[in-house]
C-alpha cells in the first residue's frame, strides 16, 4: 500500500481500537459509563492525496457516529490542510502561530468564512503560504520583473549599453520563461515588461517578433500538411 493508504487504515483502526479500549474499560469492575467522550486527532490528513484530504472530515464524522452511537462525542483536530478547514466554521477554528519567542498563540483569519470556503482563496491567505506560485517559478518571474525595473531606471549611455548585452545573454530564458506560464495574467504582465524592454533595448516589437515566429511555423505546417 501507498504511505496514503497505510495512514488511512490506521486513522480508522485507532479510532476502533479507541472505542474498544473505552468499552472495555468501562466493564471492569463496574467503572462508570461515560456519556461524554472526547477525542483529539492531530493532523489525521497526513500523507492523503488531496482528493483524500477533501473528504477526510466528512468520512471521519460519519465513522465516529457510527462507534459511538449512545455518547456525546467532542472532537478537537489540528490541520494544516485548508481542504479540512473548509468544512469548519469559523466559530469552531482557532488558528494559532508563533509569536517571537516560538511559543504558540492565537491568530485569525481577518474577514475569512471558513466554512464552504473557495480552498484556493484559503491558500492564498498568508496563514497557510506567503504565496500560491512555487518558490523556484516565483524567482524566475522576478528575475523578468527586476531586469524591467533596471531598463526603466538605466538613464545612461553606459547603463544602456550594458543592460543591452546582459540581455541579449537572457534573451532566450526570459522567453521560454514566458511560454512556460500558465497564468494568463501574470503571463500578460511579463509580456509588456519583455515588450518595453525590447523596443527600449533592441529597437524591436517583442509581440511582432513573436507573430513573425508563429506566422512562419504556420506556414511550415502548411508547407508539411500539402
Amino acid at each position: 500500500m501507498s504511505s496514503g493508504q497505510q495512514n488511512l487504515v490506521n486513522f480508522f483502526s485507532r479510532l476502533l481500537w479507541a472505542k474498544q479500549d473505552i468499552d472495555l474499560r468501562e466493564t471492569i469492575d463496574g467503572a462508570t459509563i461515560s456519556e461524554r467522550i472526547i477525542l483529539f486527532i492531530d493532523e489525521g490528513e497526513i500523507t492523503f492525496h488531496p482528493e483524500w484530504q477533501r473528504r477526510y472530515f466528512k468520512e471521519a464524522i460519519e465513522f465516529i457516529e457510527k462507534l459511538f452511537t449512545k455518547r456525546k462525542v467532542q472532537l478537537l483536530i489540528t490541520t494544516h490542510s485548508p481542504f479540512v478547514l473548509s468544512d469548519l466554521p469559523k466559530q469552531n477554528v482557532v488558528f494559532l502561530e508563533k509569536d517571537n519567542e516560538g511559543n504558540a498563540v492565537k491568530s485569525s483569519l481577518e474577514n475569512e468564512n471558513t466554512f464552504g470556503a473557495n480552498i484556493h482563496d484559503l491558500l492564498s491567505n498568508s496563514f497557510f503560504m506567503d504565496s500560491t506560485i512555487g518558490e523556484f517559478a516565483s524567482d524566475k518571474i522576478k528575475e523578468i520583473v527586476n531586469f524591467y525595473y533596471e531598463v526603466v531606471d538605466g538613464k545612461s549611455e553606459k547603463s544602456i549599453k550594458y543592460l543591452n548585452e546582459e540581455y541579449l545573454s537572457k534573451r532566450e530564458k526570459f522567453h521560454f520563461i514566458i511560454d512556460s506560464v500558465g497564468d494568463d495574467v501574470i503571463k500578460g504582465i511579463l509580456e509588456n515588461h519583455i515588450e518595453f524592454i525590447e523596443n527600449n533595448l533592441l529597437g524591436k516589437s517583442y509581440r511582432q517578433s513573436r507573430i513573425a515566429k508563429l506566422e512562419k511555423e504556420l506556414m511550415q505546417l502548411r508547407r508539411n500538411n500539402d
